[in-house]
């Protein structure tokens, strides 16, 4: 399982777009990250993820704006986890786990 889980998580990278949330005084303290790319259709949301003790504080809206996400015109997620389900909301994004494997 993991040789597969990291071969799809390398080629994900790859072609996807990362953005990282860091301290601005210490780049290696990560807050948060998004992977996600733009295909015909949308905006696929690969991974999206903010550390819990910095839950809550507008993180995920800076990572949601960063990366121009629009929850009303929708997309795909490929990982339906709790914490993708309540970022999303009810949002016109729909799981779809094979846009992982383009």
């Amino acid at each position: 399982y993991f040789d597969f889980q990291h071969k799809l998580i390398e080629k994900i990278l790859k072609r996807s777009d990362v953005q990282m949330l860091c301290s601005p005084d210490d780049p290696t303290q990560v807050f948060g990250y998004v992977v996600s790319e733009q295909i015909e259709g949308g905006t696929v949301l690969h991974y999206f993820y903010v550390k819990y003790a910095f839950r809550g504080i507008g993180f995920c809206s800076m990572l949601m704006k960063h990366i121009k996400l629009d929850k009303q015109a929708g997309g795909f997620y490929t990982h339906d986890t709790h914490a993708i389900v309540k970022v999303l909301g009810k949002s016109n994004f729909v799981y779809n786990p094979y846009l992982a494997y383009l």
